[in-house]
């Protein structure tokens, strides 16, 4: 086997295709009406957004639309910043120095409050 074509680059070549085909599939069961089916989904790929990490080798980023972050670089001085960024899947494994970077996705969260409100409303609207 290649050196380059491992199980780790399979991985990662293969895993944005899996969270950009569930937000697909959402709209899919949302479209022909399965509400809790597909609003589960959008939930499984909000929750996935909300935070991103890089965390000594271990590097972990996902957006699906468009991501305003809150960062916290919490390595020597803490530093507090904000990014944008548009669609990406983004899941490594490096072998840099440490880090310890956390980011909250704010579009994500806000998202996440607007589906739960809009859950329930379609609940009550069915009673």
């Amino acid at each position: 086997m290649s050196k380059y074509l491992n199980l780790m680059g399979l991985i990662t070549m293969i895993l944005p295709f899996i969270f950009f085909g569930l937000s697909i599939y959402s709209g899919y069961l949302l479209k022909k009406k399965n509400y809790s089916q597909g609003f589960n989904l959008v939930l499984t790929t909000l929750f996935l957004q909300v935070v991103a990490f890089e965390i000594g080798d271990l590097f972990y980023s996902s957006v699906n639309g468009i991501g305003i972050k809150l960062t916290l670089n919490l390595m020597k001085d803490s530093i507090v910043g904000f990014d944008f960024h548009p669609s990406h899947f983004l899941f490594q494994l490096k072998s840099n120095d440490d880090y310890l970077i956390v980011k909250f996705n704010i579009v994500a969260i806000l998202m996440l409050f607007y589906v739960t409100n809009l859950m329930q409303e379609i609940k009550n609207y069915k009673k």
